[in-house]
């Protein structure tokens, strides 16, 4: 089974194969739009790459493991642009000149951009809990006795670490990157 890393190697790959069909696209001189939406697509591809490697960097080899649920998340957002490309490449060998809408095109990256970083975060974030990081990376070393309940101060001092942990999480994602 692929892992996570290995998901978004392909979506990256993917970013890279629209950005090469794209240059094949002639269009007016005096049209922006082609020009727009490569510009968009290769910041689209570094952002995913960005915060994909500042996530590496923290959690290493559980967060490039993944689980299923990222992966999934990945591989939609794959099939969603290599749809897209398959389609602009149908346009292209069928006529001379072929209506491309750029907007729509440009929206379909920004939106898969959203969608890979959103599910590198919530994969990050389902590892930095506790509780799920030895469930999403393997068997477990523990035994397999029923937990006992925790007492109800215990629970309260859980949720305000966790809660804690998903602001630093959300200022660290949001923190301006420098490059």
């Amino acid at each position: 089974m692929a892992c996570f890393g290995d998901t978004i190697d392909s979506l990256l790959e993917t970013y890279s194969k629209c950005l090469s069909l794209l240059k094949g696209l002639k269009g007016a001189r005096n049209n922006k739009q082609p020009r727009q939406l490569r510009r968009s697509i290769r910041s689209d591809r570094s952002k995913v790459r960005s915060v994909y490697s500042s996530k590496l960097s923290v959690a290493g080899s559980h967060l490039e493991k993944g689980d299923a649920v990222a992966r999934s998340s990945v591989r939609r957002v794959i099939k969603r642009l290599t749809s897209a490309t398959t389609n602009l490449l149908h346009l292209m060998t069928r006529g001379q000149n072929p209506l491309i809408d750029y907007q729509s095109l440009k929206t379909l990256s920004n939106s898969s951009r959203v969608d890979a970083v959103k599910a590198i975060n919530d994969l990050s974030r389902r590892l930095s809990t506790p509780s799920l990081k030895s469930s999403s990376s393997g068997p477990s070393k523990r035994n397999k006795h029923p937990k006992r309940i925790l007492a109800a101060d215990s629970k309260s001092k859980l949720k305000d670490k966790e809660a804690s942990e998903r602001k630093l999480l959300k200022a660290a994602a949001e923190a301006p990157e420098t490059e």
